[in-house]
C-alpha cells in the first residue's frame, strides 16, 4: 500500500475512534461494546500509524 493510503486509513480510524468515544463518553452510552470497540480502534490505529512510517511513497 502506498504512503497515501496509508495516510487516508489512519484519518479515517481516527474520526471512527473520535465519534466512538463521543458517543461513549459525553452522550452517556456506555456498554460493554463500545469500550470493546475503543480498544479495537486503537489497536487499528497503531497498526495503521505503523503502516505509514514503513509505506513505500509510490508502487
Amino acid at each position: 500500500m502506498n504512503k497515501s493510503l496509508s495516510i487516508l486509513a489512519t484519518i479515517l480510524i481516527s474520526v471512527i475512534l473520535v465519534i466512538i468515544i463521543f458517543q461513549t463518553f459525553v452522550l452517556g452510552q456506555y456498554s460493554m461494546y463500545n469500550y470493546l470497540a475503543i480498544v479495537a480502534f486503537l489497536v487499528f490505529l497503531f497498526i495503521s500509524i505503523y503502516d505509514v512510517r514503513n509505506a513505500d511513497e509510490e508502487e
